[in-house]
């Protein structure tokens, strides 16, 4: 079973403050849109090296996606970042700054 990810408080009330100020419909909408704009994946070939990172407890959905652009440019660098969820830069960091110093590096 895959386990629930977890949401930071402040990201939660932000949430929180967006779906209140939103009409349902509207939050549908957006969230909608960018789903399929998501399963489209990158079309065309990325000129230079980019980095896209995801949390160890991000939505299995985007993990997936992510993976499948990875194979489809070899110029996108997927990683993961542990014990993470959904805005794995807020969640850890430490690991998240270690993976973009990381990916600079290796192409200077």
């Amino acid at each position: 079973m895959t386990e629930k990810m977890e949401l930071d408080p402040g990201l939660k009330e932000t949430f929180k403050d967006i779906f209140v100020r939103l009409e349902k419909k509207t939050v549908l909408h957006l969230f909608g849109g960018v789903s399929r704009e998501i399963k489209k994946g990158i079309e065309e070939e990325v000129p230079h090296p980019i980095l896209m990172t995801h949390g160890e407890k991000e939505l299995t959905f985007f993990k997936k996606m992510g993976w499948s652009w990875q194979k489809e440019n070899p110029r996108l660098d997927y990683r993961e970042i542990p014990g993470a969820g959904h805005g794995a830069n807020t969640f850890n960091p430490e690991a998240y700054n270690k993976e973009v110093k990381s990916f600079l590096a290796s192409w200077k």
